[in-house]
């Protein structure tokens, strides 16, 4: 009986976390279609896009991508290489990396603590590999 009541635990404790990433995306999604963007926004730090390399983006996203595109900034509390992980993505859902690990810790406090942070493409060059990705990053006003 006591493993019931475990899954049910686990159960309630990912749909938690799946409503709040909703909740997260359907915010940043507001921030997005706003367009007034950093009129209200506050400009935090800019930083280069990690992990890109490993994402497989050049039919997808390179030959689309401007400077000055917006980018969410998606917390992922239960990343198993980085507890204050966040993920850079457009604002239809691709993936285009991570905040550096060496920046995070405040980003994914701020995060946690309910502020809703967003980016902008500063710079981007491709090398027919990697993606060389800087952001802007803000927080909401």
């Amino acid at each position: 009986m006591s493993m019931y009541r475990n899954d049910d635990v686990l159960i309630t404790d990912l749909m938690d976390r799946i409503s709040n990433l909703e909740n997260q995306m359907t915010e940043l999604k507001k921030i997005y279609y706003k367009q007034s963007g950093e009129s209200h926004s506050t400009f935090l730090y800019g930083c280069e896009v990690r992990g890109s390399d490993y994402l497989h983006l050049e039919d997808k996203i390179v030959p689309r991508l401007k400077e000055n595109d917006p980018v969410l900034l998606i917390r992922e509390a239960d990343n198993k290489y980085d507890k204050n992980a966040i993920s850079i993505t457009t604002p239809s859902g691709l993936k285009l990396g991570y905040v550096p690990h060496e920046h995070n810790l405040i980003f994914s406090r701020l995060i946690d603590a309910g502020n809703l942070l967003f980016g902008r493409v500063k710079t981007f060059h491709w090398d027919g590999k990697n993606l060389e990705l800087v952001i802007k990053v803000y927080l909401a006003g």
